[in-house]
């Protein structure tokens, strides 16, 4: 059986429970729901009319091939829209993918490109790493990933709306100067991309020419272009007058479709039957395409985003920072839902120096007053020979 994964968790399901039988009555997720109200007062209204001797006669024939003309004419203008909204939720999914793929991308630049001039165990075994610079970039990468994704789940078009910082465990990661400068911003995603190339350009110990430098820039902007297709699905919703004349069709196909079944059917049960199940197949279409046309929601069968960042954050931490991962943890990232994974990966400590602001920064401004930390002067921006 199906389970959700929470808040937009994309409905797990087992075909072949019960012959497949058994996704007639999973509920959670279903639209079966939402179009059986419409069909049931179609049926009713059958029913009303053939108690009120509204029945058979010769004029139903009459009707037959007008209806024949309105169905084909809905069916034509349904199938479109479905597949319009079935290409939106495709084309999501295949842009979140870039994107995260070009996110981790950036991490792997980060531990592969600088100096390693620290010595850490991890799990028993001696590596070299940046270990200052990677968990700052640990953390930044974190930032942006949970900004991205609560963009994406925000009304663009909402100027009143305000920024829910604690979703996804931004705030528990940000100083208060970050959060005071995200809060006041227009583009939360840009911003924590701009501290990144900052901290990169600033940082004097990489361990790679100039040139191959620059793949850090090329991979940061492909990042971005990634997240501005996933905006653009958010951005851009279905065009009016397609949902709208679709939906009007459906309303007064509704509302005719008993009197002609009244006319042409004799027997009550039936007329209930054969009003109740057309209906019910054309609402439920039209349901399926209003939940699939927005793949970045927070409705059941919308893509599992708190379960993706989840696993990114866990993942970017293995790669930057493992020596502050627990790898006694046998669970894998989403199984347990995004509060177990984010409590998971929030045990190492870093939010209450996030919080106060006692961690170190490698922007610019912050390295000034760090001597210890200081860019030597006359050192290369950011390169080395």
């Amino acid at each position: 059986m199906g389970r959700g994964c929470g808040k937009g968790g994309l409905v797990r399901y087992n075909p072949d429970t019960w012959f497949g039988f058994a996704l007639l009555f999973q509920s959670y997720g279903s639209v079966v729901k939402e179009s059986i109200p419409t069909a049931l007062v179609t049926g009713f209204m059958v029913a009303i009319l053939q108690l009120v001797e509204y029945g058979p006669n010769k004029e139903g024939k009459d009707l037959t091939f007008a209806f024949s003309v309105v169905s084909f004419a809905f069916t034509f203008s349904l199938v479109p829209r479905m597949a319009v909204s079935y290409t939106r939720f495709w084309e999501g999914r295949l842009h979140l993918s870039t994107w995260t793929s070009r996110t981790y991308d950036l991490a792997l630049y980060c531990k592969c490109f600088p100096k390693k001039p620290d010595t850490m165990h991890i799990l028993g075994v001696e590596h070299k790493v940046n270990k200052a610079f990677q968990e700052e970039m640990s953390r930044l990468l974190r930032i942006y990933t949970g900004i991205c994704l609560q963009q994406m789940q925000e009304d663009p078009w909402d100027p009143m709306q305000e920024w829910e910082s604690a979703e996804y465990q931004v705030h528990s990661l940000l100083t208060n100067s970050e959060m005071v400068v995200l809060s006041r911003s227009d583009n939360r995603a840009l911003t924590v991309m701009s501290w990144l190339m900052d901290d990169a350009a600033g940082f004097p110990d990489w361990n790679v020419p100039a040139p191959t430098k620059t793949r850090f820039h090329q991979q940061a902007s492909e990042a971005m272009l990634a997240f501005s297709q996933c905006m653009k699905i958010v951005d851009t919703t279905i065009p009016f007058p397609m949902l709208q004349i679709s939906i009007a069709i459906l309303c007064v196909f509704s509302i005719s479709w008993p009197f002609l079944i009244s006319m042409l059917v004799k027997k009550t049960f039936w007329g209930v039957m054969i009003g109740f199940v057309p209906i019910s197949a054309f609402s439920g279409v039209n349901s399926v395409a209003l939940e699939l046309q927005d793949p970045f929601g927070d409705d059941a069968n919308d893509l599992p985003l708190p379960q993706i960042h989840a696993a990114m954050s866990r993942d970017i931490r293995i790669l930057l920072e493992p020596w502050n991962v627990d790898f006694t943890e046998t669970d894998a990232p989403g199984v347990l839902g995004p509060q177990a994974d984010n409590e998971m990966f929030m045990s190492a400590g870093h939010s209450a120096a996030a919080l106060d602001g006692s961690r170190f920064d490698f922007r610019p401004e912050q390295v000034a007053r760090d001597e210890h930390r200081a860019v030597p002067a006359g050192s290369p921006n950011g390169s080395s020979q």
